[in-house]
């Protein structure tokens, strides 16, 4: 058995709730003291080398750590190296950096390190809700699975917009078998199997999703029993307008015939969409009032008003989908009847 005293000897509850201060009563055993993130340490290990993992830990309460927190990282099956260190992320949780030992046997290396928060550097005395078990999960093998992405596994779309390009990801490892799946409806892998190297594509297929955040993974499984969970998300924003050529302005003299103008727009996704338009004024008419597709153009063409002189009026010309989310370009419309 192996027990580290992290970091550099003993952590300030600084740590937790920004202060250090004195004393302490008895602990408890049996876990709650902190959360992990990720829950079970898990990695891919080549024979011969050590492997790093980060693993976070936040507190569930902070107000019981009174004073001087001494953390030790128990190892009862000789898994890691003598190196811990830690490093404060805020005033709740801690990130903390361990080594694997390289020489750890080739297999699958499954267990739990007990994580004790104690009140003096002998550790006579611990903090409630200690020690915490933080699992682990290890293949050590000679050709451990690697999935590397081409890219970043994280996209985003304006809605009805055309897909993100696809991410292309290269496997390594041993030479067995391996698959790569997912459960998530707007991803879809593209030659997701083969032996030893290869590569295989994922693709997203944003038809049908609402607005919003989509999180999921792609699995890679060898035969071996190893496997390597790939994160992707997927961002849809709303569709908005985008009118071309700025607002229409319209001067006239009274009575006289006022030349019409174009008013030119399209979608931020760049989807061909239905649209429909109209507006508020009946001295403003618009040519033509739909189509089935964008970019588009109307033509607006005002009638001559024959009414008081100086009068300044302010139209509204709406333009909207008629299919999915709504959205509305609103230019406005003046004239000025002078004599």
């Amino acid at each position: 058995m192996r027990r580290f005293l992290a970091g550099l000897g003993a952590v300030c509850v600084a740590l937790f709730v920004g202060a250090c201060g004195g004393g302490g009563g008895g602990g408890d055993s049996g876990g709650g003291a902190l959360s992990f993130s990720p829950s079970t340490l898990t990695a891919n290990i080549e024979a011969g080398t050590s492997a790093t993992l980060t693993v976070r830990a936040t507190a569930a309460d902070v107000s019981i750590f009174t004073g001087v927190v001494y953390v030790y990282i128990v190892d009862g099956q000789q898994v890691l190296s003598g190196s811990v260190e830690l490093a404060q992320v805020n005033t709740s949780t801690f990130s903390a950096t361990l080594h694997t030992s390289p020489t750890l046997g080739v297999g699958r290396h499954q267990g739990n390190f007990l994580v004790q928060l104690c009140k003096d550097a002998n550790c006579a005395a611990q903090y409630p809700g200690s020690p915490v078990a933080l699992p682990y999960d290890l293949n050590v093998t000679p050709g451990p699975l690697k999935a590397t992405p081409s890219g970043a596994t994280t996209a985003s779309l304006h809605w009805g917009g055309a897909a993100p390009a696809d991410v292309s990801v290269t496997v390594n490892g041993p030479n067995a078998a391996w698959t790569a799946t997912t459960a998530a409806a707007w991803l879809k892998v593209t030659g997701g199997s083969g032996t030893g190297g290869g590569s295989f594509s994922v693709g997203f297929v944003p038809q049908g999703l609402a607005v919003g955040d989509y999180t999921d993974v792609v699995t890679v499984r060898a035969a071996d029993g190893q496997s390597v969970a790939l994160p992707f998300k997927l961002t849809v924003l709303p569709t908005q307008f985008l009118i071309s050529g700025g607002v229409p302005t319209f001067t006239a003299v009274n009575g006289t015939d006022i030349a019409s103008q174009n008013l030119s727009f399209s979608l931020d996704s760049g989807a061909a969409s239905a649209w429909s338009a109209s507006t508020s004024a009946a001295w403003l008419g618009l040519t033509p009032l739909q189509g089935t597709a964008m970019p588009a153009t109307i033509t607006l063409k005002p009638d001559s008003i024959g009414s008081a002189v100086n009068v300044a009026v302010i139209a509204t010309c709406s333009v909207c989908e008629t299919v999915g989310p709504r959205g509305t370009a609103a230019p406005s419309f003046s004239i000025s009847n002078s004599s």
